[in-house]
């Protein structure tokens, strides 16, 4: 993620799977230089984004 962008915001249905992925995240920027970061279930917190990463997996 580095020189990514300055702010990275995270959607997903699923409350506890997002909170894993944001405590992830957290940990990891304790060894790299990480963007804001953002979390919630709105998709529209991602508009006006310059890039969009769709994934999908199974439950």
């Amino acid at each position: 993620m580095k020189d990514l962008e300055n702010e990275l915001a995270l959607t997903d249905i699923m409350k506890d799977k997002l909170k894993g992925q944001m405590m992830d995240l957290q940990h990891g920027s304790l060894f790299l230089r990480t963007p804001k970061t953002a979390s919630g279930k709105d998709c529209n917190m991602t508009a006006n984004s310059k890039l969009v990463i769709i994934t999908a997996g199974a439950y």
